[in-house]
């Protein structure tokens, strides 16, 4: 579970909707007493009611994600944001505590449309467990108000955290990919790629295949504009 003190501190600042009835928790178990939540009503991964139960939106709250730190999970994670922001976007938001990793395909394919808020360095002290699910946990720190008195600190963070946030006011970060996007058009990878093939000068530095590793974000985008 993600520090609670830390959490509060992104409420307070405005990273979460004041009204708790507008805040949703993905996730998690739902249990903000003795569980892994940090709101009431969490959706899980796994149970009926989980987080990709067919037909669910990510949209009209303000959401907190804190994942499964694996590369597909991270990656389905962004893809759903990335899916479902547009269908509402004055009315959502998302924030997400993310291992801090630009070189990895999940980050560069959707990092660019988030602000970063805050990186923890590796090490840091922001994930507890229950006291009882850990190994040796008497010889554990005590997680205090970052948890409750029946979680502990496993370990630091073996790696740099970030903390990312999106709404409709996240200017997007325009990376030579997007910038390619933008001025030819809204054109898909693919003629773009066809520019590079011919080396028509295009004013960018971009390498041909740069545009296919994103080309989830820009195909086809033509038919939705209006």
């Amino acid at each position: 579970m993600f520090h609670k003190e830390e959490y509060m501190k992104l409420v307070s600042a405005g990273y979460m909707a004041a009204d708790p009835k507008n805040r949703q928790e993905v996730f998690s178990d739902g249990d903000h007493i003795s569980g892994n939540s940090l709101e009431p009503g969490g959706w899980s991964l796994e149970n009926d009611n989980g987080a990709y139960k067919p037909g669910r939106e990510w949209t009209h709250k303000s959401f907190f994600m804190n994942p499964v730190y694996e590369s597909a999970h991270l990656h389905q994670m962004m893809r759903k944001c990335h899916e479902d922001f547009p269908k509402a976007p004055t009315t959502t938001s998302y924030l997400t505590v993310v291992p801090h990793m630009p070189n990895s395909t999940w980050w560069k394919t959707y990092a660019k449309e988030w602000e970063k808020i805050v990186i923890y360095p590796q090490g840091s002290l922001i994930f507890t467990a229950r006291a009882d699910s850990t190994f040796d946990s008497d010889n554990l720190q005590p997680a205090g108000p970052a948890g409750g008195p029946h979680r502990v600190f496993v370990s630091g963070s073996p790696w740099p955290v970030a903390v990312l946030y999106r709404d409709i006011h996240t200017v997007p970060e325009i990376d030579p990919v997007l910038l390619s996007h933008l001025r030819f058009g809204h054109a898909d990878c693919r003629r773009i790629d066809a520019f590079l093939d011919k080396d028509i000068a295009t004013g960018i530095s971009l390498e041909k295949g740069e545009t296919v590793k994103q080309g989830t974000l820009y195909s086809g985008s033509r038919g939705h504009e209006s």
